[in-house]
């Protein structure tokens, strides 16, 4: 088995991976992130959020163990 050139194996990677044309996008996307941004602040979280939070909290005071199973989940 013969080794491969330099320039072999760059002919045979543009055969087999040709470039990409140049991908324009249909429409520009800037102003529809602006307007997100200038809509204001997101929501007030849900009851159920508040409900997870206050058992998280009470199961670290309830079992201080659960502080580190908590720090380590995230």
């Amino acid at each position: 088995m013969s080794p491969l050139s330099d320039e072999r194996v760059l002919r045979l990677l543009r055969a087999e991976l040709p470039v990409p044309e140049a991908h324009v996008a249909a429409t520009d996307l800037w102003p529809r992130v602006q307007s997100r941004v200038h809509q204001g602040s997101a929501p007030w979280p849900s009851a159920v959020d508040w409900m997870l939070a206050a058992l998280v909290v009470i199961s670290c005071v309830l079992s201080p163990s659960a502080i580190g199973m908590l720090l380590f989940h995230l």
